[in-house]
């Protein structure tokens, strides 16, 4: 649980972010400055409530206490008297933030005062199960919201989706309970189109076998054949397949680098910065494949082993979309033979990917964890959204970008 210094004066207890419960003093002597405390658990208890009002009563003093929540983790934290403790209080906070990874930091900075909000680690499914029983918002990532976890959420009332695709949400389900979904469209597209190209890059220059071999002292020592299969971005023709906010990124840039940029979509885009391809001819064009689109029941194995093999032998196929969108195992096939001649993946079928993944075992494959989306930019882009729909669900007003 996330939470910024909480001011309890005497019996009164004032909870901006965040509860407490237990707390413990390591100092008894009332008269000096600092008492140092920790905390030992926090949750919806009245004890933190108790306890204070029996210290301020034992010594018969106004104190104000400062307590500090972050995480699921105890940390010990400062109690002050009067005489400056907002800015000791507010030091003691910043120490105790920087304990916490970066993106943490992030959502806590940007978290407005009267939202309680709880970050849970993906593994920990007894706390997610717990926290879900009195959640109003879920904001979700990538771990599936099933009907059960929504069935189980009685009061929920939105799943926010950081990022744009909802696959992994039951919308059956959600729009049966009553349960708005949204996601938010461009918040990330930029870092996905940065990532997408260094995926270009990565492959054609055949980065996930010559980073080990030099890491290992081999770096000079490769087979001569294996500076064959190296290549540039200028002179190749790139099919982007779908053309959204990404593609529209990526377009211009591509172009700039001398490629040949073509595309194909449900259908033509007047203003689009490439030539239009209906989807076979862009597979038998295109030396570089760069997958742009949803995953739907239309769109599920759209490369399946037919289009692979349909693809000009020796193209690269870069994907930062949904693993879905590919018949693994006849990609696998077409990277072993060399009908393709390299492949970039930010996304796989089974997420998070098990080890033994065949895939893994391709020098010609550079893999990414599904991380094309994040970066600090995003979060902060997808925040503000987040935050937003937040408070029009506690106000009532319209949601933004709605999906059921």
């Amino acid at each position: 649980m996330l939470g910024v210094p909480l001011k309890v004066r005497a019996d009164v207890i004032n909870i901006e972010k965040g509860f407490i419960a237990d707390v413990k003093t390591t100092a008894s002597d009332p008269d000096v400055d600092t008492f140092k405390f920790t905390v030992e658990q926090y949750g919806y208890d009245l004890s933190a409530a108790l306890y204070v009002d029996m210290f301020s009563r034992k010594y018969d003093k106004p104190f104000d206490f400062y307590f500090i929540v972050l995480g699921k983790r105890t940390h010990t934290c400062e109690v002050y008297k009067a005489s400056d403790q907002e800015k000791k209080a507010q030091q003691s906070y910043n120490r105790a933030l920087q304990e916490l990874p970066p993106f943490q930091r992030q959502i806590d900075a940007a978290a407005p005062d009267w939202l309680n909000l709880v970050v849970v680690e993906e593994a920990d499914k007894d706390r997610f199960a717990a926290e879900m029983k009195d959640a109003d918002v879920l904001l979700h990532v990538l771990e599936q919201v099933t009907a059960s976890v929504i069935a189980d959420a009685t009061q929920l009332r939105l799943i926010q989706k950081i990022g744009v695709g909802v696959n992994t949400i039951d919308l059956d389900a959600a729009k049966a309970h009553n349960v708005a979904v949204c996601n938010m469209p461009g918040t990330n597209s930029r870092a996905v189109a940065e990532m997408t190209l260094a995926l270009m890059l990565g492959a054609l220059r055949r980065v996930s076998y010559f980073d080990p071999r030099m890491r290992a002292g081999d770096g000079w020592t490769a087979d001569i054949e294996a500076f064959d299969g190296l290549g540039e971005i200028a002179g190749r023709t790139v099919g982007l397949i779908g053309y959204g906010d990404v593609a529209r990124i990526l377009a211009p840039i591509l172009t700039a680098m001398d490629a040949t940029v073509v595309y194909t979509a449900t259908a033509p885009k007047p203003d689009a910065d490439a030539d239009w391809r209906e989807l076979p001819d862009l597979l038998a064009e295109s030396d570089i494949v760069s997958l742009h689109l949803p995953l739907t029941a239309r769109t599920e194995r759209l490369l399946d082993a037919a289009a692979i093999r349909s693809m000009k032998p020796g193209a690269v196929l870069v994907n930062t979309a949904r693993g879905g969108l590919v018949d693994e195992a006849a990609l696998v096939d077409a990277l072993r033979t060399g009908h393709l001649r390299a492949a970039g993946l930010d996304v796989v079928t089974v997420e998070p990917a098990p080890a033994g993944n065949p895939l893994f075992d391709l020098a010609n494959v550079v893999v990414m964890p599904h991380i094309a989306w994040l970066t600090p930019e995003t979060l902060d882009r997808s925040l503000g959204i987040t935050f937003e729909n937040c408070r029009r669900i506690r106000d009532g007003g319209e949601l933004q970008f709605r999906v059921v």
